[in-house]
């Protein structure tokens, strides 16, 4: 997927894997309630997710490697 970007073609990678799709995306977009949310960088889901997107930040402290972090 990378090569094809690289020569600067476009992936959709369509998955419920966060942690998957994370190393090989440049932005992430998520739905919620049926709507796409505005995507952010792949890049912000570093850390505690402070700087996400709400729709983002839920999906990121719920990832067990993240311990399920209300903060």
């Amino acid at each position: 997927m990378r090569d094809h970007a690289g020569r600067g073609g476009a992936v959709l990678l369509i998955t419920h894997d966060l942690g998957a799709a994370l190393p090989v995306a440049d932005r992430v977009a998520m739905i919620e309630d049926g709507r796409l949310t505005p995507p952010c960088a792949a890049a912000a889901f570093a850390g505690c997710g402070a700087d996400l997107p709400p729709a983002a930040r839920r999906q990121w402290r719920a990832l067990p490697q993240n311990a399920f972090s209300d903060a």
